[in-house]
């Protein structure tokens, strides 16, 4: 190939063959060798390009059909008749009719208890009913265990697909209708107790094994990058340790809504945390324990920076 080709590609090759002293003829060893160099260079960009559309393809496949799944699993665990209500002791056996759906128990009419009924020994106290172990959740509504852990699983779900990428804060954000409701009315603090570890308990496990005190986590969590002080309030993102097990996942969805609600301006989210609409105070309608593991008012010396409301 001549210097004076139509091809400027080969001249360019050719060019850069004698730039580096070597016989810039066709037949030429090296110019073939730089040549097949220049293909092989182009052919992986173009397959490069090509998998990486194809894996975001994918991705937004996946998250599509995560969302989808996680809206119906949702539903499905909402509409479980597995609360029941009465005055006086569970018996045994209960008529059907008489079972209520979960989604109830999630209302302002029902309170929660703030702690897991206790035997006399201690013990945490089940209710054997229709074969299924229920626990007391107020004082006349009794609810199968298994209902509670499905919503855990759920909420492992939402975490986990944020930690691999395949959901962003945004979409765990528009799921708050599903998620808040666990962080109002005593409800995370009876999750808390049925599943995490209590100091008291914490502290005698460490006695008996000579186990030293655990620093409290308030490192970042992969999943939720950025700042955690939006609005004049400082959010931890790490759940406190005795909150490490089941309950975590709960903890971080419950945090990535509030924190994008207050990174997005979402009032609705924000006013739905309130305890009644004409309360001033932020938080007010959250569950207390989350309250105060979750959110720490920013004083003077933690100033927002400049152009940041404090709400």
């Amino acid at each position: 190939m001549s210097s004076g080709s139509s091809f400027p590609v080969f001249d360019w090759l050719a060019g850069s063959v004698r730039l580096l002293g070597f016989n810039a003829k066709p037949d030429a060893d090296a110019f073939q060798l730089l040549l097949a160099l220049g293909a092989a260079l182009v052919a992986y960009a173009l397959i490069h390009r090509s998998q990486k559309k194809a894996a975001e393809e994918g991705r937004r496949i996946e998250r599509a059909k995560l969302l989808h799944e996680l809206d119906r699993e949702y539903y499905d665990i909402m509409s479980r008749k597995c609360v029941i209500e009465t005055a006086g002791p569970p018996s045994a056996c209960v008529e059907e009719s008489r079972h209520q759906r979960l989604e109830w128990v999630l209302t302002s009419k029902v309170a929660w208890n703030p702690q897991v009924e206790l035997e006399g020994s201690g013990a945490r106290c089940v209710h054997a009913i229709n074969g299924g172990r229920h626990v007391r959740i107020g004082p006349n509504h009794y609810i199968d265990t298994i209902s509670l852990h499905l919503m855990l699983s759920w909420s492992k779900r939402v975490s986990n697909g944020l930690r691999l990428d395949i959901l962003s804060c945004d979409d765990v954000m528009e799921m708050w209708r599903s998620i808040l409701p666990w962080a109002k009315n005593n409800r995370f603090s009876y999750m808390a107790d049925l599943f995490g570890m209590s100091p008291t308990r914490e502290s005698d496990i460490r006695a008996v094994l000579s186990l030293p005190l655990q620093r409290e986590r308030r490192g970042p969590m992969l999943w939720l990058p950025g700042t955690v002080r939006m609005g004049g309030y400082r959010l931890r993102e790490a759940p406190p340790n005795g909150w490490q097990g089941d309950i975590a996942s709960l903890y971080h969805v419950i945090h990535v809504v509030v924190l994008q609600a207050l990174r997005r301006q979402r009032l609705e989210i924000l006013d739905y945390l309130r305890q009644a609409p004409a309360d001033a105070a932020m938080w007010s309608g959250m569950d207390a324990k989350l309250r105060d593991a979750l959110i720490v008012r920013s004083g003077p010396e933690e100033s927002t920076g400049p152009g940041q409301q404090v709400i």
